[in-house]
């Protein structure tokens, strides 16, 4: 047995975080669409392949205008068509035409101005007449304003969340280089602990830790092997043997103390844990136990934590943790 938090010695909670924090995992990286992404980390930068706009737009719902008068205001303009967002246009403004434009739509060579629609009079069909003055280059967003190509959008270890998705999206990223999800098993020990209905019997309690603790790491984009365990140390033996070569954390609830039943940190031991550090300075909580598993050989490791038995020193830990 090695590491922090002998027999009697409890760490604070800022050193145990801190010891957690210095052993971080690298994880292989995949390829995968970004709308499969959330919640991941960026592998590999991304760069962006286009220009954002990709084209001269209008920014408001009006009518694109050309005109190289100094003050606009009651100034007449005739109507030469339409443009909708998405529609093409090869329409060329002359001086005091103008075209109907919609938020979105391309901006029609010639155009000096876009007026929103609330400072135009629409005379007729065919005339429309400003109320306003308005200045050159109104209300158009112009080709590479927002990004332009070769513009870096994201860096490496960027969490992907639902905003980023969305902004990587609008440049055009479909596949990204993200670190694979970890591998997270947790253990529920407790020969008190009912799963169902139908198993519960006196001095019997239904399972609140793995429901917990699954929704914290669904919560995270991580999927979890839920496992309820026996308090008996030959399967706490067989599920730490079982796990510990394809997984990268295993999280346990229960076990953790000193009572005759809590097997966790022994058979951590047994199996090829080493301990670094057992007990923190926190109440509810201080049985906290953190270990590691290394396997050289397959370069490979995995982490385990023992949280306590009771929910809400169970919650307090995986806070800390």
């Amino acid at each position: 047995m090695t590491g922090c938090g002998a027999e009697h010695g409890l760490i604070s909670v800022d050193e145990a975080i801190e010891l957690i924090s210095n052993r971080p995992k690298k994880l292989g990286s995949i390829q995968q669409p970004l709308q499969n992404s959330l919640s991941r980390c960026l592998a590999k930068e991304i760069y962006s392949e286009i220009n954002l706009p990709s084209f001269s737009q209008s920014a408001v719902d009006g009518y694109a205008l050309c005109s190289h008068v100094d003050d606009l205001n009651n100034q007449k303009f005739q109507v030469t068509g339409e443009i909708r967002a998405g529609s093409e246009s090869h329409d060329i403004l002359s001086e005091g035409q103008a075209i109907r434009i919609f938020t979105g739509g391309k901006i029609p060579e010639g155009t000096t101005h876009v007026a929103r629609q609330e400072i135009v009079e629409v005379v007729s069909a065919q005339e429309i007449l400003l109320t306003e003055h308005i200045r050159p280059k109104a209300d158009i967003r112009f080709t590479g304003e927002e990004i332009q190509q070769g513009q870096l959008l994201a860096q490496v270890g960027q969490f992907l969340n639902i905003g980023s998705l969305a902004a990587l999206s609008m440049a055009g990223v479909q596949t990204v280089d993200v670190y694979r999800a970890p591998k997270v098993a947790v253990l529920v020990t407790g020969d008190e602990v009912a799963e169902k209905a139908e198993d519960l019997a006196e001095g019997k309690i239904f399972d609140a830790n793995g429901p917990l603790l699954k929704a914290w790491f669904e919560d995270y984009g991580l999927e979890v092997e839920l496992i309820h365990v026996a308090d008996e140390a030959v399967q706490v033996t067989h599920y730490f043997n079982k796990l510990k070569d394809s997984h990268d954390v295993i999280i346990t609830t229960g076990g953790v103390s000193v009572g005759d039943y809590d097997f966790v940190r022994p058979c951590a031991f047994e199996t090829g844990f080493e301990q670094i550090f057992w007990k923190v300075k926190q109440k509810p909580g201080k049985p906290l136990f953190f270990a590691e598993y290394s396997h050289t050989e397959k370069d490979h490791r995995c982490y385990l934590l023992g949280l306590p038995g009771n929910p809400a020193a169970s919650g307090i830990s995986n806070l800390t943790a």
